[in-house]
């Protein structure tokens, strides 16, 4: 029986995670994400402006 390739994958580059998971895991030839929302990285707060403002701060991360 083939044993599961599992490995985690994160980055500095992006927020850490606020709760127990990772950013992202492949699972053999699956990669399984975690979401992001807009959070300004320097205060950890959602940035201001509703739902379009959160969606461009999470989509400019580096």
């Amino acid at each position: 029986m083939a044993s599961l390739v599992k490995k985690v994958i994160s980055t500095v580059k992006a927020p850490g995670a606020i709760g127990p998971y990772s950013q992202a895991v492949l699972g053999d030839r699956t990669v399984y994400i975690s979401g992001q929302v807009g959070l300004n990285p320097a205060t950890g707060q959602l940035v201001p402006g509703g739902v379009v403002e959160e969606t461009k701060q999470a989509a400019t991360l580096p």
